[in-house]
């Protein structure tokens, strides 16, 4: 009898523990992450050791659940990730000895990746966005120097040509698409110093339309002109990425203290900028 209760308890542990609260091998930063409808995805990154990771992972906020969907050839970081439907797209990335000229796609629903364009250089550091049917590489570091480059991939083809060049060549910065322009925030520019530029992009000839300057030098993460300082989060960190899912911002990994936790996810309400770090449910076997 004693023996009975031991097992069903036993079995209990064993099921209640496909959910595991603290996954410390999760924590990264300078991971990509990308976002549609449905889920959130990160790409790659670099672990608390400073080693590249290779695990593509996928967050379904409905759920709160994290899973491990599928993995790079090799451990990268550095990378930049557009999601378009099922596909996401990867373009470049570092291993930690030399940049990588790779644009491959992740099919989300087979789990398959396959290698799908290559650039005309290596990349890194560099942003990727979507816009008007095509892929937009901004930027980045191709092992030896920046570059100022904006190149056009075509997502069903993998055709690339060079559409336009950024005023100064960049890494570090961020870029986002809204009403069909290409907006660029801050970064780091040749000279290694952090730049308080934001440029508006036209994506049909890759000019530049608009240009501002920020109240302040901005690398790795960006503001409008006007800022106004609305909260604080609990602990300081850096090198994390942003997504967006259904009216709230998500900050997902980064730099902290210690990369002890599992993969920090940060909801944040854009009209309150109330926070709520996020637990997420796994399985025992990962």
């Amino acid at each position: 009898a004693y023996f009975s209760i031991l097992l069903l308890v036993l079995l209990g542990t064993v099921i209640s523990a496909r959910h595991v609260l603290f996954r410390p091998w999760t924590g990264r930063a300078y991971a990509a992450i990308t976002s549609n409808e449905e889920n959130i995805y990160v790409t790659g990154g670099i672990n608390s050791s400073g080693m590249p990771l290779n695990e593509i992972y996928q967050i379904n906020l409905n759920k709160k659940t994290l899973r491990r969907i599928g993995k790079l050839p090799t451990p990268l970081y550095a990378v930049s990730t557009v999601i378009i439907e099922n596909k996401l797209y990867i373009a470049g990335g570092f291993n930690g000895k030399e940049y990588s000229d790779s644009v491959m796609v992740f099919d989300t629903s087979t789990h398959k990746l396959s290698e799908f364009a290559t650039l005309p250089a290596p990349r890194g550091f560099g942003v990727l966005v979507y816009a008007k049917g095509n892929l937009y590489y901004l930027g980045g570091f191709d092992g030896s120097k920046l570059q100022a480059t904006i190149l056009e991939i075509d997502p069903n083809s993998g055709q690339i040509s060079q559409k336009a060049e950024l005023p100064q060549a960049l890494e570090f910065h961020n870029a986002v698409v809204c009403n069909d322009q290409i907006y660029v925030i801050g970064g780091e520019n040749s000279q290694l110093q952090n730049t308080s530029t934001f440029l508006v992009i036209d994506q049909d000839n890759g000019s530049v339309i608009r240009e501002e300057e920020l109240p302040a030098p901005r690398v790795r993460f960006g503001a409008w002109s006007n800022i106004t300082t609305v909260g604080c989060f609990p602990e300081g960190f850096s090198d994390y990425g942003l997504a967006s899912w259904q009216g709230a911002l998500y900050l997902v990994g980064g730099v902290e203290e210690e990369l002890k936790r599992q993969l920090k996810v940060i909801k944040i309400d854009p009209v309150t900028f109330k926070t709520e770090s996020l637990h997420l449910r796994s399985y025992s076997w990962w």
